[in-house]
């Protein structure tokens, strides 16, 4: 069992969360009590909240920078929602039946390619990787689905 240690002023200190994946709300509520802090990571940006981490960045594991003290109102990340872990799920599920996944380096967007298209056997063969052995690929903003100049309409 863990325990939260208490804000001066706000006792454990509740916060909203919101989905890190779409940023809508959650419906999840976070106890930050007195680690309401924000740390930044000083190499690949990546943030943290609560207490500062002694190895470092938990991604790259450089030097961890006070950014700020969360705000009255400020929300933080949490589990995704509803709708995402649909989408998280279906994604898994195509790739599993021969998909592929994708992200792109330039917008962050991610998806699967559908297993019966000709790109996705083209990637599975070319990293040797039948089903339902995960395999991806990475966009940039010259062939992202999103963000490239042939944008796909789901």
């Amino acid at each position: 069992m863990s325990s939260i240690r208490l804000h001066e002023t706000k006792g454990v200190n509740p916060k909203l969360c919101f989905c890190p994946r779409c940023a809508n709300d959650n419906g999840e509520i976070a106890l930050p009590g007195a680690d309401d802090r924000v740390w930044e990571c000083t190499s690949c940006n990546v943030r943290h909240y609560g207490r500062k981490l002694s190895g470092g960045c938990p991604e790259c594991h450089f030097s961890l920078t006070l950014s700020h003290r969360l705000g009255e109102h400020e929300k933080v990340p949490g589990s995704l929602c509803d709708d995402c872990k649909q989408r998280e799920d279906d994604c898994n599920a195509e790739v599993r039946a021969g998909g592929v996944f994708w992200r792109c380096t330039s917008c962050g967007s991610e998806g699967a390619i559908k297993a019966d298209s000709q790109l996705a056997t083209l990637v599975r063969e070319h990293f040797n990787a039948p089903p339902p052995a995960p395999v991806g690929c990475e966009f940039s903003d010259a062939d992202c689905p999103v963000c490239g100049p042939n944008p796909v309409v789901s």
